[in-house]
């Protein structure tokens, strides 16, 4: 059995020691089987992008067939109109594997952003809020004054208080 390994992955369990050719060992028993190191692949987020990405350890389909399988695939054009034919190459490989949860990458980076989002388009509106009340009070106290200062223009050229 082969498999393709993370930074993260070969970081822990093997520093700077170069991994590829090695072992790891699955299972917990004597007759766990060991898998060889092919490949190793940067780290990747697939829900969450604050955190640091788990070792992660990536199978062939083909050795662990009752397993989940993701697929990734690069394109330079529109990326949903390369859907369908993403799912006859898929439905010729593994007839029976379900394709669902389709999305973009941009897709997945804005679910994954939806929080901060919301947050900042909140802080926005509770800011703009804010500025409108001090308008508001900024106009109350220039007419006040305004007032104000009319009041006593009356007074000192002879006006009495009470008209």
């Amino acid at each position: 059995k082969v498999a393709v390994i993370n930074q993260a992955l070969a970081q822990k369990y093997f520093g700077t020691d170069f991994p590829i050719g090695r072992r790891l060992g699955r299972g917990r028993t004597a007759t766990g089987v060991e898998i060889e190191i092919i490949g190793v692949v940067r780290d990747a987020h697939y829900t969450d992008l604050k955190t640091p990405a788990p070792p992660t350890l990536y199978l062939p389909f083909a050795q662990e067939p009752d397993g989940e399988a993701n697929f990734s695939v690069r394109t330079t054009g529109d990326a949903t109109a390369l859907v369908p034919a993403a799912r006859r190459a898929i439905r010729e490989i593994e007839a029976k594997l379900p394709m669902f949860d389709v999305r973009t990458q941009e897709a997945q980076v804005d679910s994954l952003f939806a929080c901060e989002r919301l947050f900042a388009r909140l802080a926005g509106f509770f800011g703009a809020v804010a500025l409108a009340l001090v308008c508001v009070g900024l106009f109350g106290l220039m007419v006040l004054r305004r007032a104000s200062a009319h009041g006593g223009d009356r007074r000192a050229h002879g006006a009495r208080r009470d008209s």
